[in-house]
């Protein structure tokens, strides 16, 4: 087996890399969305609301983003991360904490279903960098605040309404200094599925934040 990996730097606005990267993948994003109905599940009017309401401040970067692939209302729709079809994953992670604190991570992921590519943005003002997926999302990653972010699959199958994890994690990091302040988003987003999520900052702080569809955040020092 090989697979492809990429390291993209975009450090202002998204713009043709970016653009590339969509028109690669797209074709498999929309097969799993047909096959999935999501056009029926919800609406783009709705989709946007929530954005709206749950991750304002990102707002500018999606309308920026809707420009540069031009009239696709799926793709629109997508690109909010509201409701999409149901993900199963499993990896996994640890802090530790002696001598220096580090967040490790197993990236355990399907390999027809990988993007490949480690991207250095700009989108606002700080400069991001993870593991990209679902085209605008993040399933690990830094900022230049120095906070750091991981995600687990929670084991449980259970669907709800809410964004896609790498959505919230990407709004995490753009916006977000502090351990306090990611798990304020983090606890206020609702997820579609659940997943552990693991925060870090530079003074050396971190949490681990249960999200779920059905149940009320957890927040631990586990």
């Amino acid at each position: 087996m090989q697979l492809e990996f990429r390291s993209i730097e975009e450090s202002n606005k998204a713009g043709e890399k970016w653009l590339e990267l969509f028109q690669t993948f797209w074709p498999g994003y929309k097969a799993w969305l047909d096959a999935n109905q999501f056009a029926n599940n919800t609406t783009l009017k709705d989709s946007k609301a929530a954005l709206v309401k749950y991750m304002p401040k990102m707002l500018p970067s999606y309308n920026h983003l809707c420009k540069l692939i031009g009239d696709n209302e799926l793709a629109a729709q997508f690109l909010t991360g509201y409701n999409p079809p149901a993900y199963i994953a499993a990896c996994a992670q640890a802090v530790t904490t002696k001598d220096e604190i580090q967040l490790v991570r197993n990236y355990d992921y399907c390999p027809d279903l990988l993007e490949g590519a480690f991207m250095l943005t700009k989108w606002n003002k700080k400069k991001v960098m993870g593991i990209n997926d679902c085209l605008i999302g993040l399933v690990d990653g830094v900022n230049d605040s120095g906070l750091a972010v991981s995600l687990t699959f929670g084991g449980r199958k259970e669907v709800g309404t809410g964004f896609g994890i790498s959505f919230i994690l990407r709004y995490v990091l753009e916006f977000c200094s502090t351990v306090d302040q990611a798990v304020k988003c983090l606890t206020s987003i609702p997820s579609h599925m659940s997943y552990n999520v693991i925060v870090v900052d530079k003074k050396g702080k971190y949490k681990t934040v249960q999200v779920a569809p059905d149940k009320e955040p957890l927040v631990t020092d586990a």
